[in-house]
C-alpha cells in the first residue's frame, strides 16, 4: 500500500495558497497531514510508560549535524527534546531538493510507522519545518556498522562481533517478513548500533510489500 503526496504544487494549490496568503511551511504541512503520515499506524500496543515526543518544532533544540544521507538531500542532526532533556536524532529531508526521491521518503515513513520491533529503527514522530521533513528517532551513539568499519576495523570486524550483529539483523528481517515486507537494501550503513550493543535496521526507502490484494506475490518485478 502506498500513499501519494505530490512534491510539486498543482496550479490550483498554488492559486489557493496565493489567495489565502499561505506560506511554504503551511502548504507543506497541509500536504503532509493530508497524506496521513502525521499519525502512527500502530500494529502493536505501545508501552504506556514511553515518553511522548510531540510533533512540534518548538520542543526540539538543534545541537549539531552528525551525519548525511539520501543523496545529500538529508542531514541527521543531534537534538535535545526540551520537555524531557533527552538527546535524540532527527533526519531532516529537504523536500525541494529530493524531487526524484520524494516518493521513496514518503514510502519509508509510511512503512516504518507500521513496524514496532526492538531491532527496527522507530520514528517517534514526523513533522514539517519550512521545506524540511523531520523524522525524530532514537540517538544510536555508535553510528552505523559502516562507520565502525571505516574508523576502527578497516580489515573487517572480529567474528564474534559479526555474530552479534547478524543475530539482531536476522531478528529484524524475520519480523518485517512476517509483516509482509522485504527490505531490499541491507548493508552496513543501514545497521545502526546503540551504546549497549543493540543493532537496529534502518533504510526502508526501498522496502517492498509482498502482499497484493490479500495474497502473497510470487514475483516482484521492481528493483531498488
Amino acid at each position: 500500500m502506498s500513499v501519494r503526496l505530490p512534491l510539486r504544487r498543482s496550479r490550483n494549490e498554488v492559486a489557493s495558497a496565493e489567495d489565502n496568503g499561505t506560506n511554504d511551511e503551511s502548504l507543506y504541512q497541509h500536504l503532509f497531514e493530508a497524506s496521513n503520515l502525521s499519525e502512527a499506524i500502530p500494529l502493536m500496543q505501545k508501552d504506556p510508560d514511553m515518553i511522548k515526543y510531540e510533533a512540534s518544532v518548538d520542543n526540539y533544540e538543534l545541537l549539531s549535524v552528525i551525519g548525511r544521507g539520501l543523496y545529500s538531500t538529508a542531514v541527521v542532526s543531534l537534538v535535545k527534546h526540551i520537555p524531557s532533556g533527552h538527546r535524540l536524532a532527527v533526519r531532516r529531508t529537504n523536500l525541494e531538493a529530493c524531487s526524484g526521491n520524494f516518493e521513496q521518503v514518503q514510502h519509508e515513513i509510511f512503512v516504518v510507522r507500521q513496524l514496532r520491533h526492538e531491532n527496527v529503527i522507530p520514528y517517534f514522530c514526523t513533522l514539517v519545518k519550512g521545506s524540511e521533513l523531520w523524522a525524530v528517532m532514537p540517538l544510536l551513539t555508535y553510528g552505523s556498522v559502516r562507520d565502525i568499519l571505516n574508523t576502527h576495523f578497516p580489515s573487517g570486524l572480529p567474528e564474534h562481533a559479526v555474530a552479534f550483529i547478524l543475530k539482531d539483523l536476522l531478528a529484524a528481517l524475520h519480523y518485517i517478513h512476517t509483516r509482509g515486507y522485504i527490505h531490499r537494501s541491507v548493508k552496513a550503513s543501514h545497521l545502526l548500533l546503540s551504546s549497549k550493543g543493540k543493532v537496529m535496521l534502518s533504510g526502508f526507502r526501498y522496502c517492498c510489500s509482498v502482499i497484493e490484494s490479500g495474497r502473497w506475490r510470487p514475483k516482484i518485478h521492481t528493483f531498488p
